[in-house]
């Protein structure tokens, strides 16, 4: 009796850390340049996460251009970025020295320019990405998971985690927030809007964040 008693409170004791256990992270550093930087956490239950699912959990305006079978090319993030007009001609490029939105992957402590864009690149648990604006690489240093999570406002010990933004800087056009977290097959609303050019925004009433 007494061993059955001290077996259910050990399960209890250690129940929340199994539960906060039972999903996986992925974490996105959005920096716009001039000191301007999103934080985004994002929880899923899948083995793996394309960028694209990533960023549409999030609050912030995306516009991507189809390239057909090259996927998805990010034309702006928020205020950030080029008309969808040069982004389909020239991915926001004039001149070779132009700025454009670029996707890194965090390798160790060095972040390096992934081989594939937003809807081609896909995260594991732990994975962190930057997409940048800039006409070179990110000006960022390496962060741990646990860092980006504090950064966003997340709250990964949760019984019931959610996605979380915060954005500093001049790119902070709308409240920090959060949305339930759902499988990302089935969380977002896409509205096609002409030529293959997708806008996607994520909304929701609950607080959270080529």
């Amino acid at each position: 009796m007494h061993i059955a008693i001290l077996a259910i409170c050990i399960g209890l004791l250690f129940a929340p850390a199994a539960r906060a256990a039972a999903f996986n992270q992925a974490g996105v550093i959005i920096d716009y340049g001039e000191g301007s930087t999103s934080w985004v956490w994002v929880p899923f239950e899948e083995p793996e996460i394309t960028v694209l699912d990533v960023l549409k959990h999030s609050e912030i305006n995306l516009v991507t251009v189809g390239f057909g079978g090259l996927g998805e090319a990010v034309c702006q993030v928020g205020p950030t970025g080029c008309s969808v007009e040069d982004c389909q001609k020239r991915l926001c490029q004039t001149t070779s020295s132009s700025p454009f939105w670029r996707l890194y992957i965090l390798d160790g402590d060095t972040w390096r320019m992934a081989g594939n864009g937003v809807s081609g690149t896909t995260l594991q648990d732990g994975d962190m990405v930057a997409l940048s604006w800039g006409s070179d690489g990110p000006n960022l240093p390496a962060v741990t998971m646990s860092d980006l999570a504090t950064k966003a406002g997340a709250d990964p010990d949760a019984a019931k985690p959610v996605a979380a933004i915060h954005t500093e800087g001049h790119a902070a056009t709308e409240p920090d927030s959060a949305t339930s977290w759902a499988p990302a097959a089935s969380a977002l609303g896409i509205a096609v809007l002409a030529s293959g050019v997708l806008v996607f925004r994520a909304r929701s009433g609950f607080r959270e964040a080529a």
